[in-house]
């Protein structure tokens, strides 16, 4: 899904952030980064007239616009940097 990564539920007023637009192994070490991230992103375009229909859609438009890349970004590197790799939190049995 890397490839085609989409921050909007198409006809909803529904965005997604943080690990339900990007879930990553935790031993790349970067899903609270990215998810304040999102949040940051998604507040930045948040209208004050929240009240405006066309407003709210257009922040929508634009988070989407911001996010995706970087979801699609985060996830290559995912790929790249786990691969071969096991997760951090695996414990072995003594």
């Amino acid at each position: 899904w890397c490839c085609e990564a989409s921050a909007l539920v198409e006809g909803t007023n529904v965005a997604l952030l943080g690990d339900a637009l990007h879930s990553v192994p935790p031993d790349t070490g970067q899903g609270l980064n990215s998810g304040i991230d999102d949040v940051v992103q998604f507040l930045a375009a948040w209208p004050a007239n929240y009240a405006d229909r066309e407003l709210v859609k257009r922040a929508f438009q634009v988070y989407a616009q911001q996010s995706v890349p970087e979801a699609e970004a985060l996830c290559r590197i995912t790929h790249i940097v786990s691969a071969g790799m096991p997760y951090t939190f695996v414990f072995q049995k003594p």
